[in-house]
This record gives structure tokens, C-alpha cells and sequence, in this order.
């Protein structure tokens, strides 16, 4: 539908047959197996989820040679689920959170000076944080200062 609309001016709507357009198309597979189905995903926008491969910083250029006419919306490695890793694992063995976001952004494909630029300003809001206790709220200050300065009657 097209639509002209001006104020003060009847509102015209005008149907309009759509001559062009590209298809979404969802892939879920290993790289050989996108290779094999490529010529298929030709023009459309494609989301692939690669599965049974390393974490690869450059999957998505990866892929992108693959299907090159292709649109991605996104490329991203399968993440299998094994249940109870979590529960499982020794805290000590845990990554500290910088490196863990690090990790994340390289297995999205961010890396280089732009990642280090994000760990960075990540870690110093980190530090920003470390003060757990809040500051008091004036009616907790009015009640410790007339807890402190009571008076008594005179007799």
C-alpha cells in the first residue's frame, strides 16, 4: 500500500502489487553442508547457525564467501547445551568477567582494537561499581541525627 497523507488533505491509499523483494531463509548446518545447499540461498537474507565447528572470530566472513549473494542477517556457531555443565563447574576454574566478555565478543565475531575498546571501558564500570554500600536516604539521615541528639524533658 502506498499512502499520500497531508494535513488538512483526504487521506489517499493506493494498493500496489509487489514486484520484487528477497526471501528469508534459515540454515542449520556444518560449513560443508552450507557449501553443498549455497546456490539455494542466493538472494535471500539468511540467518546460519553453524554446527560442529571451533569457535571462528571470522565465521561470518566465512560464510559470507560462501553465499555470497546472500544477505546475513546473522552467522553465529551453534551453542550445544550440556546440562549440568553449570552446575558442575569448580567457581575457581570461572573466567573473571573481562575475560569472559572478551570470549563472548570474539565468538561474535568482534575482535582487535574494537573489543579490547569494549573490555575496557567494561572493566572500568567494573571498578566504578565496587562500593556495594549505598548512600542513605535523607530520612534515614533526619532519623540517625534526632537518634543522636535526643532531649529530655525538664522535670
Amino acid at each position: 500500500m502506498i499512502v499520500d497523507a497531508e494535513p488538512g488533505r483526504p487521506v489517499r491509499v493506493m494498493p500496489r502489487r509487489l514486484s520484487s523483494g528477497r526471501q528469508l531463509a534459515h540454515f542449520t548446518g556444518t560449513l560443508d553442508e552450507l557449501r553443498a545447499m549455497a546456490p539455494q540461498f542466493d538472494g535471500t537474507f539468511l540467518k546460519a547457525v553453524i554446527t560442529g565447528e571451533e569457535p571462528d572470530p571470522l565465521l561470518g566472513r566465512t560464510v559470507a564467501e560462501i553465499v555470497p549473494h546472500a544477505i546475513l542477517v546473522n552467522a553465529a556457531p551453534a551453542r550445544e547445551a550440556h546440562p549440568g555443565a553449570v552446575l558442575d563447574a569448580d567457581p575457581a576454574d570461572e573466567p573473571e568477567l573481562p575475560d569472559a566478555l572478551r570470549a563472548y565478543l570474539a565468538g561474535r565475531g568482534m575482535s582487535g582494537s574494537a573489543a579490547e575498546a569494549t573490555v575496557a571501558a567494561f572493566a572500568h564500570l567494573l571498578t566504578e561499581i565496587d562500593d556495594e554500600t549505598p548512600p542513605p536516604a535523607p530520612a534515614e539521615e533526619m532519623l540517625q541525627a534526632a537518634l543522636e541528639h535526643t532531649w529530655t524533658e525538664a522535670s
